[in-house]
């Protein structure tokens, strides 16, 4: 797939959709961008209806299901080009962000994993927010590892950082949990909480600039790798703006999770499989499941895993949503079948 320009052209298409509705706001968006011939995994940093920057994957995953030599080339470390898109030059690699007083440094998914990590760059070490994109597949207990990533990362560069994955089924065969973490200064502070069956999660944080600066100066090691003076690399943007008085009330599901509420390989795996068939319904258009009972183990449990996704969708979503999603005439109430 990777390897048709169609796909980077499409994923441009589905950007300048976006790009329209960020009036107002800042987002980052992940896709694949074809530039001087080679196609690259990349982060679209975009802000009031303006594209600011792409920074372009460094460090490749080079195992398993994510072989992305296979696709991707890595960018090379400190380099910055410009890119032409939507009529307009815009810088291209490895870039930071100054947003009014913010400095906002981006992070690709490997990038946080490899040994060559990036908690050695100079310009990450001045950045009080740091916000890694990521797709990692689901795996039991790999939570735990990223919770220990993240609050280690939040450690090196003395400043908030935010963990976002990817929600839903991959190809029919990868799940990803939709995990969203904020580490603060060595500790974990804002989960998410895991395997919604929505689009995505919500999480809302106040964060302390001056905070993440007076830890940078207390820390002599990100005092002595933070980079000085002029940096071709940094973009300027707009200041992000404060939520007026009047703005509505921060709802306790928005403020996330104070512990994971999965602990267990049991509760991990059963909830996976949830969020995995469910998507596998939804992209498939199919109408229901279809199971070959035995009476053996395998097909009980499998009866179970599709009652259980079913009863959970239902909870999760009420029955007009999932009626959307699915394509479904689901009544809205039990008590009446025909409404």
């Amino acid at each position: 797939m990777f390897s048709s320009v169609h796909t980077a052209r499409m994923a441009l298409n589905s950007l300048e959709i976006v790009l329209q509705e960020t009036d107002g706001i800042t987002v980052m968006v992940g896709l694949p961008v074809y530039h001087r011939g080679s196609m690259y995994n990349c982060a679209a940093v975009l802000q009031n209806k303006k594209l600011l920057g792409i920074n372009a994957k460094k460090i490749l995953t080079r195992e398993g299901v994510h072989y992305e030599p296979r696709w991707f080339r890595p960018w090379p470390f400190h380099h910055v080009d410009l890119i032409r898109i939507f009529g307009q030059e815009v810088p291209f690699g490895d870039i930071t962000y100054q947003l009014g007083n913010l400095q906002l440094g981006i992070v690709i998914c490997e990038e946080a994993w490899s040994s060559e990590g990036t908690a050695s760059d100079s310009s990450l070490s001045g950045c009080e927010l740091v916000v890694n994109l990521s797709a990692s597949h689901f795996a039991l207990g790999k939570s735990q590892i990223r919770e220990t990533l993240v609050a280690d990362a939040s450690r090196a560069f003395q400043a908030y950082y935010l963990y976002t994955n990817m929600i839903g089924l991959e190809s029919g065969r990868i799940i990803y949990d939709g995990d969203c973490l904020l580490g603060e200064f060595g500790k974990i502070s804002r989960r998410s909480k895991r395997f919604q069956l929505n689009d995505g999660s919500l999480l809302v944080r106040d964060i302390d600039l001056d905070l993440a600066r007076v830890s940078k100066l207390k820390n002599r090691s990100v005092l002595d790798n933070t980079q000085t003076g002029a940096d071709d690399r940094n973009v300027v943007g707009e200041a992000l703006k404060k939520l007026p008085s009047t703005a509505p009330k921060i709802l306790d599901q928005w403020k996330g999770e104070a512990e994971d509420l999965y602990t267990t390989p049991e509760m991990e795996f059963l909830q996976a499989e949830k969020v995995g068939l469910f998507d596998y319904l939804r992209k498939s258009g199919s109408t229901g499941f279809m199971i070959s009972l035995s009476g053996g183990c395998d097909s009980s449990v499998i009866a179970t895993l599709c009652a259980h996704t079913l009863a959970e969708a239902l909870k999760e979503l009420g029955p007009k949503e999932l009626s959307a999603k699915l394509n479904w005439s689901i009544p809205l109430s039990p008590e009446d079948p025909k409404s």
